[in-house]
């Protein structure tokens, strides 16, 4: 257990025998600010933060002198939002506050990870309309301010998928068409290829153009044929896409999973998730034939990639209902996989149930 001081770490081991643990008396005169029962990374639990500790961590994350309380700390914060203890707005103003200021860069891509989930699944697309320009220019503050290439391409990895506003996106346009660069971050044929597809996706203008030049750029054969694979679902016409999706009942269309799996994400991409919607239950149906044709891990990369790109309650209740309606015979395993990797999309839809 860590129990913040003042400015000074206090480190107990506690045994948690009984309903409460008595601790005055060894933190003497302690100015207590918070209490981590896992702060020292080795619990594994339901660790609930009380209020005090709640809300300083919420103000002063970045208060914390040690990397690995700091990242304790943080994974007490998600927890708190994923368990409606913690509204997801607190959690993103905690976010971005601590992301300017921290300089661990494993706990920073961790924080970024979170950032992604918090944006796409349990805000509104009016909650990120109107946060947007405020996210975006903290990851252009964070991309200049990145000193190693591999923290730089962190952030810029996040900016090209989290961007939205016309500003962003037009400087991402021109990074593509090298018109732009981005110091002290080089460029290899996959980052271009990963921005032409986030690039579609917003339909920005020549989107097809774009496809076409970047189809041209991609010298590996392989790569070329992914890319072509994956392209359909990159389409600004639902009908080509739904077309894409309905040829995947066939063996041979799922033959190179990997591709599948990519062209699933932007099937179900946030911000294509109103027309997706209508094509998660039919990727449920499809679970059993993925089952019995496919890897022995494509049905859980099969459900990551159409669950990961919602977060409403109509999703959700859409899941739930497939569920309740398979009954006898149905393989409990298939069951116990869409109950895992439909978790967040369950906690988003309890939280964004309120905010509409």
């Amino acid at each position: 257990m860590t129990v913040g001081c003042g400015t000074d770490r206090v480190i107990l081991v506690v045994d948690l025998t009984g309903e409460k643990v008595e601790l005055s008396e060894r933190l003497g005169d302690c100015d207590l600010r918070y209490v981590l029962a896992g702060g020292g990374g080795w619990g594994y639990g339901d660790f609930q933060l009380d209020p005090l500790s709640l809300d300083y961590l919420t103000r002063a994350l970045n208060e914390i002198d040690d990397a690995l309380t700091r990242g304790s700390a943080w994974l007490a914060l998600v927890d708190a939002m994923l368990d409606a203890r913690l509204g997801p707005e607190r959690l993103f103003d905690t976010l971005t506050q601590a992301l300017a200021r921290e300089s661990d860069e494993q706990l920073a891509n961790a924080m970024l990870g979170d950032l992604s989930t918090v944006w796409w699944r349990f805000f509104t697309p009016s909650m990120r309309q109107e946060r947007a320009a405020q996210l975006e220019a903290e990851l252009r503050q964070g991309l200049e301010r990145a000193e190693s290439p591999s923290f730089k391409a962190a952030w810029f990895r996040h900016l090209r998928s989290l961007a939205i506003t016309p500003e962003t996106v037009s400087w991402l346009r021109a990074v593509w068409l090298q018109e732009q660069d981005v110091p002290g971050l080089v460029m290899a044929e996959s980052d271009y290829t990963a921005l032409a597809q986030e690039l579609a996706v917003r339909e920005v203008s020549g989107w097809l153009d774009i496809l076409d030049t970047q189809l041209e750029r991609i010298q590996n054969p392989d790569r070329r044929l992914r890319f072509q694979f994956v392209r359909p679902v990159l389409s600004s016409d639902r009908e080509e896409r739904l077309r894409w999706f309905l040829a995947l009942r066939q063996l041979e269309a799922r033959r190179h999973e990997p591709w599948v799996i990519e062209g699933l994400r932007y099937l179900h991409h946030p911000l294509r998730a109103d027309t997706s919607a209508a094509l998660v239950r039919p990727a449920l149906e499809m679970l059993v034939e993925i089952q019995k044709t496919g890897d022995i891990f494509f049905p859980t990369r099969w459900l990551g990639a159409t669950l990961n790109g919602h977060g409403s309650p109509q999703v959700a209740a859409t899941v739930q209902a497939f569920l309740v309606e398979q009954t006898n015979g149905y393989p409990p395993r298939l069951s116990e996989l869409i109950l895992q990797n439909a978790d967040i999309l369950f906690r988003a839809a309890r939280t964004r149930a309120f905010q509409d």
